[in-house]
């Protein structure tokens, strides 16, 4: 299947001018291998590092560089190029074609045809650090995501050109090659147009006083990357999220809140959805004597905290009467007996799937980009094994997609 995603497809490659238009050799190699037919754009700046002539011999096929070229396909090559692709990469994407794209300028044959597509953009930064965590890039990055079409591979930590050190680094060509065919693999096996979906992600505060607070460390990162996901395959996505420090994603709507009481609120007024997705790492308790004033040293000895459960949004959202979602999908933090704790919880809770993961000092799981959990769904049970959040994610709104293709008239 993975060798035949990009059999005979039509594939347009934009060089950008950055120090990285070197490696768009190797990705042209890396694509024809899957058998792809690869046509080639060169900006202006992009021929300072590659020349046209070792693009059309590796690609075998004629390089476009110019907005008007009499000798092309006509006064209008940015349209007929945009027009006839399958999909279209653009390595390296520098933070001038960037900017460029976010703001919608058509100043060069690269950017006319990359505001008239309306195929698939995979898009690989390259860059200096400074340049990548520049706001006004951030800006560019979240405008231009905002478009279901556009995909951004971002960029690796390594050492840079300039002799700097830090994210900016093109992604290597074969796993950018890689990560474009799961992708493209991905959306032809579901289309989640039409679907509602609410994600529940990151920490609950339990304040104790105007400084001090009960909470955990969860980063957010798995649920971000799972509303993310449901985003890109068409579902129209809630995102309910206690504090964290994740820059919030485009394109879906994002709520802001603190304690576990503000998120099942949020929770409850966002309904009905379709799937319900309980990522957030919840807390238990809420204390019902919060102090105004700051609790000094001296009064510790003395302190006594009262507690009260919190709402198990989990549980209230699987038992509902009405507007239960039609899929109800949990997470579970374990730090030993991970199978048969989760078996229960799902039994208690009432949800329909539950991942759960093994939470140790020692595999940093929180807070890190990558997790293992198990799956489970009443049953059967699988474990799938430790990788990158952002395919955890793909791996579980497949399976979303999957359900709802066979079990619901909404999806194509």
């Amino acid at each position: 299947m993975k060798e035949d995603i990009l059999k005979n497809k039509k594939v347009l490659l934009i060089i950008g001018g950055g120090i990285a238009a070197y490696k768009s050799l190797d990705l042209i190699r890396k694509v024809k291998e899957y058998g792809a037919n690869v046509k080639c754009v060169l900006t202006e700046a992009a021929k300072e590092f590659v020349t046209p002539l070792s693009v059309k011999a590796l690609s075998n096929n004629k390089v476009y560089t110019k907005l008007f070229d009499k000798k092309g396909i006509g006064s209008f090559d940015h349209i007929e190029l945009s027009k006839e692709q399958d999909i279209i990469i653009v390595a390296p994407a520098t933070a001038n074609l960037i900017a460029r794209f976010a703001h919608g300028e058509a100043s060069d044959l690269a950017s006319t045809i990359l505001l008239a597509t309306k195929k698939p953009v995979f898009l690989l930064p390259s860059m200096n650090v400074r340049m990548w965590e520049n706001q006004t890039t951030k800006k560019n990055i979240r405008s231009i995501k905002s478009n279901r079409n556009i995909k951004v591979l971002n960029p690796i930590k390594g050492s840079l050109a300039c002799g700097e050190f830090g994210k900016g680094k093109m992604i290597d060509s074969t796993k950018a090659v890689k990560h474009i065919v799961d992708f493209l693999i991905l959306q032809k096996k579901m289309n989640l147009s039409g679907i509602k979906a609410l994600v529940t992600a990151g920490p609950t505060i339990e304040k104790i006083d105007p400084i001090r607070c009960i909470t955990n460390l969860s980063s957010g990162k798995q649920g971000y990357a799972i509303a993310e996901t449901l985003y890109e395959f068409g579902a129209d996505t809630t995102l309910i999220t206690g504090p964290t420090y994740i820059e919030k994603p485009s394109g879906i709507n994002v709520i802001e809140v603190e304690t576990a009481r503000e998120m099942s609120q949020k929770c409850e007024s966002s309904l009905p959805v379709d799937v319900a997705i309980c990522n957030a790492a919840v807390a238990d308790f809420q204390i019902l004597n919060t102090l105004k004033q700051k609790i000094k040293k001296n009064n510790i000895k003395n302190l006594k905290l009262e507690l009260k459960n919190n709402p198990d949004i989990l549980k209230n959202l699987s038992h509902r009467n009405d507007n239960r979602p039609k899929l109800v999908v949990g997470f579970a933090a374990e730090t030993k007996n991970i199978l048969p704790n989760a078996k229960e919880k799902l039994k208690n809770k009432g949800c329909d799937w539950l991942l759960a993961n093994k939470i140790t000092f020692s595999n940093n799981t929180m807070g890190s980009n990558y997790n293992s959990v198990y799956f489970l769904n009443g049953k059967e049970v699988e474990k799938w094994e430790r990788e990158n959040k952002k395919i955890i994610a793909e791996k579980l709104v497949l399976k979303i997609g999957n359900y709802f293709s066979k079990y619901d008239s909404k999806i194509h």
